[in-house]
Formats: structure tokens, sequence, C-alpha cells
């Protein structure tokens, strides 16, 4: 309210010609604050887009990681639950093994994901 009164009193005092000169700067500066607003949005847009693209790209490999993990792990088990073989492993690293994979599947699946799926504050 203040900024239109000012704006009065500088019009009378200033005169007609000047009137326009200042309504011609206004409306030049109002686009260039929407011009600078339109790229800020665009730059916003393409931001969001390559944060999906990426998120997407970094779901995948971790599902993929723990695919190749966790077949891994069960390769170990079944080799180590063969009598037939002759590798070994003691109870204490079937133990350390299962409990370790464990945590990985609960940290890469509920970690992880909120981390790369973080809503915007």
């Amino acid at each position: 309210m203040q900024n239109n009164e000012y704006k009065d009193e500088l019009l009378l005092l200033v005169g007609g010609a000047e009137e326009t000169k200042l309504e011609e700067q206004n409306s030049y500066l109002d686009e260039a604050i929407q011009r600078v607003e339109l790229d800020k949005k665009r730059e916003d847009l393409v931001g969001t887009k390559q944060d999906r693209e990426q998120r997407k790209e970094y779901a995948q490999r971790i599902f993929q990681l723990l695919c190749y993990y966790l077949v891994a792990v069960a390769f170990f088990i079944f080799l180590a639950g063969t009598e037939s073989t002759k590798f070994y492993l003691s109870d204490s690293v079937v133990i350390t093994l299962l409990g370790t994979t464990t945590a990985n599947v609960i940290a890469l699946f509920a970690i992880v994901p909120k981390y790369l799926f973080h809503k915007p504050i």
C-alpha cells in the first residue's frame, strides 16, 4: 500500500512525460522478473527429471546387487550343506554369513530407498 502512495507522489512531482517513462521501466522490470521466474521453474523441472532418472537407475542397481549377493550366499550355504563337496564352513561362519545377509537386505531395502526417494521439504 505504501509503495503505491510513494509511486503516486513521485508521479505528481515528476510530471506526465516522466510518468510514461516510469511506466515503461516498471513494465520492463516486471517482464524481466517474469523471465527470471520462468527460467528458475524450467531449471527446477530439468533437475527434477534428472533426479527421477538417476533414482530409477540406482534403484535398479541396488536391486541387482542384492540379487547377486543373495545368490552367492545361497550358493555358499548350499556348498556347506552338501556332504559330497569338500567345502566346509563352521557353524559360526554360517551364522555370521546369514546374519550379515539379513542386515544387508534390511539396509538396502529400507535405508537406501528412503535416501533415494526422500520427500522434498
